[in-house]
């Protein structure tokens, strides 16, 4: 599941069902190779943490703009003036 969720994008609906297809179809072509399919998905998560934190499916919506299940809230710092005078949401 955190590998789902990690590959797909975080604090997103669809982040996680493009994640869960993405283990499937390499669960399915590699699932047979024993130990080291589950190194590889491994060794995935920790790239996608490290360099892609936000996942393929908040990628995509950064730069198309694309969102098709619009739920939940966006959550978000208040903009750097009201920060820097000390106010509060």
């Amino acid at each position: 599941m955190i590998f789902m969720t990690l590959v797909g994008g975080l604090g997103t609906f669809e982040g996680p069902v493009l994640g869960a297809v993405l283990f499937f179809l390499v669960e399915t072509f590699f699932g047979g190779s024993g130990v080291w399919y589950l190194i590889g998905l491994g060794a995935a998560a920790l790239v996608f943490a490290l360099f892609i934190p936000e996942g393929i499916w908040g990628r995509l919506e950064q730069r198309y703009a694309l969102r098709l299940l619009p739920v939940g809230y966006r959550v978000g710092l208040p903009p750097s003036s009201a920060r820097e005078e000390g106010s509060s949401p």
